[in-house]
């Protein structure tokens, strides 16, 4: 099977110019355009994660059990403890996080600090359902189907786990994935 390819050059000259046109275009603009982008993102990712999962509906119950099965286990305590020690645990906490749901950093704050409204706290408790749904709806959705399509057990982790598990959303799964990915990242 023939993969598709594109040079990174051509990649990082298009998200730089895509980057330049909203940025450049000052803060109306990249309100404008991460008011369109946001939900677009978020809703089509969830929905190739949903219909993943409910392509393998029957096991979902045995999903969660594993999960928390695992979590709660004396080999996940002692290996959580003794594993990868405490500065690697806090590095690598850090680092999803930021990339997870940005909590402070990128274009939400930019975009947050310029809404036009009456309350600020309204807009701050608006804001932090951003930081819920990434973090908890999506990253919560995604752990479902990576320990759901039994990938997990091939000892693959990170990229390769991923993109294994939307490889079973037939013929249109990576791409599910690539769009989702270039718009979480973008």
């Amino acid at each position: 099977k023939e993969t598709f390819h594109v040079s990174p050059w051509v990649t990082g000259v298009l998200i730089t110019i895509l980057t330049a046109v909203v940025i450049l275009g000052g803060i109306k603009s990249i309100a404008k355009f991460c008011e369109k982008l946001v939900p677009f993102m978020a809703v089509f990712y969830v929905f190739g994660c949903l219909v993943l999962l409910y392509m393998k509906w029957q096991t979902i119950p045995e999903t969660i059990v594993l999960i928390f099965q695992s979590a709660f286990n004396g080999q996940a305590a002692v290996g959580g403890f003794l594993g990868a020690g405490m500065k690697e645990a806090i590095r690598y906490g850090v680092a999803r996080g930021l990339f997870s749901n940005e909590s402070g950093l990128g274009s939400a704050p930019i975009v947050a600090a310029a809404a036009q409204t009456r309350n600020a706290v309204r807009q701050a408790l608006v804001s932090s359902t951003g930081t819920f749904w990434d973090t908890v709806v999506v990253c919560a959705i995604t752990g479902l189907v990576l320990v759901n399509s039994g990938k997990w057990s091939l000892g693959l982790n990170g990229v390769s786990l991923t993109k294994a598990a939307f490889a079973d959303f037939p013929g249109v799964g990576p791409t599910v994935l690539s769009i989702g990915l270039f718009t979480f990242v973008f």
